[in-house]
């Protein structure tokens, strides 16, 4: 007697979707990728799929915004539980260690980093999502920053510097190929540092004078 077919449980399902998702949204434009194209690559039918994701956005979160999220949120809480390590160290070679380990963990979500760009260029909403949940990097990185120089990177000044660095890392492991297409990595990571620890003011012109 042949044996039924191994029924999947609700999980496996979810994961067999959100990794289609993934893939689906990597390979192709988001807008035009369709919810039909993801459950053949899950190798389910359509109304599987919207059993478990009622929309397409719904598996754009599930499959790229919440495990970025995720990454965000460890990444945080790593930095802001390293006062042994900021004491121990000089500014430079702490900032320098922050941006290897952000750029590091960015490589390493490469792919979901570039569907996030083309999904916010497309849907505001998930723009200014990302917006609210790279707040608390900045925090973070402002007050390690504060502790070197108090008075100095703790006001407006300082969040904008950061901020800026972080579109230098995050724009380096998402369009790689277009602004550091073979230029040596130790080398590049040294001039963000330094730009960052010496601060976007200090290179500022004055242009009221």
């Amino acid at each position: 007697m042949a044996r039924s077919p191994t029924r999947r449980s609700t999980e496996e399902v979810k994961a067999l979707l959100t990794e289609a998702a993934l893939e689906a949204f990597a390979a192709g434009d988001f807008e035009r990728t369709t919810t039909r194209a993801i459950a053949g690559r899950a190798g389910v039918v359509e109304s599987v799929l919207f059993r478990h994701f009622p929309t397409k956005n719904a598996l754009l979160a599930a499959a790229v915004i919440q495990p970025f999220e995720r990454f965000l949120g460890d990444f945080r809480a790593a930095w802001e539980s390293s006062n042994e390590r900021v004491a121990a160290e000089t500014p430079g070679v702490l900032i320098r260690e922050f941006i290897v380990d952000l750029h590091a963990n960015l490589v390493r979500r490469r792919e979901i980093l570039r569907v996030l760009i083309a999904a916010a260029a497309s849907d505001p909403s998930v723009a200014a999502d990302m917006g609210r949940q790279l707040q608390p990097i900045v925090a973070a990185l402002t007050g390690i920053s504060s502790r070197y120089r108090p008075g100095e990177l703790g006001g407006r000044q300082s969040e904008t510097d950061i901020r800026v660095i972080l579109a230098m890392v995050t724009a380096l492991v998402g369009l790689e190929e277009w602004f550091v297409p073979g230029i040596e990595y130790d080398s590049l990571i040294d001039d963000i540092a330094s730009l960052l620890v010496g601060g976007l003011s200090a290179r500022r012109i004055d242009t009221l004078h």
